[in-house]
């Protein structure tokens, strides 16, 4: 009994892997998609794989890329798989997800869809089509804690060149104020130097040595030396 569980777990894990395969395949190659227009009251039944699935409708896209737009209603009988004395299983529409594998018979309507009168799948196809459904929530967790931190990561970024704009113009004014500081200390030292010389020039005038007296004589009532006083 073990042996048959482990072969049909490993059974189960390949199709999964092989799922999943080729739904990314198929979300590759949406381009080369085909959509079908059922005709009006026609009769058509349609195998593949659900590719998209919003509210009532579903698109179920063969291995061609033929893509046709199912519509359930409540009379849609929704089962799996006639398996022998099993019979088969009711399941709500809900079960009816993307990735799943399934089989619809209905009849055209007006707009081309294909209403369903009712949707077959394999146990084995939901399960691996939960199990995408589970991964894909995952991923897009992923990817949104991903664009949070790389949101994060921008504005503390934008954050760290506006503190280093700000850092830089502050360099800036501390360097200007510097140098005018600079600028005032040499031109006050230049004023001590000058005002030390002229205080020495100053005190100096009474600082002198007696080498000669000459008397200067001026004729009366006149302010104008004359040739011997000159030449004296």
């Amino acid at each position: 009994m073990s042996n048959r569980n482990s072969i049909a777990a490993l059974v189960a894990l390949v199709f999964v892997i092989t799922l999943l395969t080729a739904v990314r395949s198929s979300a590759q190659n949406a381009t080369d998609v085909r959509p079908v227009r059922v005709p009006e009251g026609a009769k058509l039944k349609v195998q593949g794989v659900v590719s998209v699935r919003s509210g009532d409708t579903f698109k179920v896209r063969d291995p061609a890329g033929n893509e046709t737009t199912v519509l359930l209603t409540s009379s849609t009988d929704v089962t799996s798989h006639w398996r022998g004395l099993r019979g088969k299983q009711d399941y709500p529409m809900t079960y009816i997800m993307r990735g799943l594998r399934l089989q619809a018979q209905g009849r055209g309507d007006a707009d081309g869809n294909l209403v369903a009168d009712w949707v077959r799948f394999d146990e084995q196809d939901l399960r691996a089509a939960q199990a995408l459904e589970q991964t894909d929530d995952l991923a897009r967790e992923n990817n949104a804690r991903v664009a949070a931190a790389e949101e994060a990561a921008l504005k503390a970024e934008e954050q760290a060149r506006i503190m280093q704009a700000h850092i830089a113009e502050n360099t800036a004014l501390a360097n200007e104020a510097r140098e005018k500081a600079e600028a005032a200390q040499a031109t006050a030292d230049q004023a001590f130097k000058d005002a030390a010389m002229a205080n020495n020039r100053i005190n100096g005038l009474d600082d002198y040595e007696t080498i000669k007296t000459i008397s200067v004589l001026f004729r009366v009532n006149s302010s104008i030396i004359n040739a011997t006083a000159r030449k004296q």
